[in-house]
């Protein structure tokens, strides 16, 4: 069964980049994979809006106008590239004046739960692409000896899934991604804009990129994905239209 958008769907794409991080390590290559990826979703005509370097004040702001307005748009693609963490089972993105932490509550306090972003998307379809399994020693070192200890290698599988969701991350839950050789792209971003213009499903479109990441790494990093799709979804546009043309 082909997912009914019609020739006029509007899609929106929120593009995030991170990496001048004020006090848990700079990261060379976020706003360089973000800048590619939005090109990319640009050219296959999705409305696109590129955020970088957000603080911990924009990266909500921006949370709340996703909740605002991603209902009028039949599909919401959203990247994010730079630091994330799982504590609990659960997975923060750092905003960039993120304070080193000593307790999990300093991380729980002040960056952006994952769940909440995708509960914060209202579009039919919820695409979320995390380019953000980076490890983190300077965090692992700065929680203090009283902290519980649940901050976990890599990221955690989405604990909120719904209808019509499509998460992808750089790597397996429980492991580590490449930030790229400096002054490049990661891997996971270069093989996302080598084939998301593809004509074919957002499922056949991640077998090639996992496929290009593995041979990219030499096996090292495995993308992963979780989806409740109900229905096929194209990234280019309806998917009956491209796969009759």
């Amino acid at each position: 069964v082909l997912l009914s958008l019609s020739i006029n769907a509007k899609n929106l794409a929120i593009i995030i980049g991170n990496d001048a991080y004020q006090n848990v390590g700079k990261l060379d290559n976020p706003i360089r994979d973000a800048n590619l990826l939005a090109k990319q979703f640009e050219a296959i005509g999705y409305e696109t809006r590129l955020k970088t370097n957000l603080d911990e004040f924009n990266f909500n702001k921006l949370l709340k106008s996703i909740a605002r307005e991603s209902s009028g748009y039949d599909a919401t693609v959203i990247y994010y590239a730079g630091h994330a963490v799982q504590l609990g089972g659960l997975n923060y993105m750092l905003a960039t004046d993120q304070l080193p932490p000593k307790t999990e509550e300093d991380i729980k306090l002040s960056a952006v739960l994952m769940d909440d972003l995708i509960q914060s998307i209202k579009s039919p379809i919820k695409i979320v692409l995390m380019d953000a399994c980076r490890d983190n020693p300077l965090i692992q070192q700065t929680l203090s000896a009283t902290s519980r200890g649940i901050l976990s290698r890599g990221l955690a599988p989405p604990s909120r899934t719904s209808g019509g969701l499509f998460v992808a991350y750089a790597t397996a839950s429980g492991n580590v991604a490449g930030d790229g050789v400096k002054d490049a792209n990661s891997p996971f971003a270069r093989a996302l804009a080598n084939n998301l213009s593809r004509p074919e499903s957002i499922d056949d479109m991640f077998s090639r990129v996992t496929k290009e990441v593995l041979e990219k790494t030499k096996n090292e990093q495995r993308p992963f994905k979780y989806a409740s799709l109900e229905d096929k979804f194209c990234l280019p546009g309806p998917c009956k239209d491209l796969l009759a043309n």
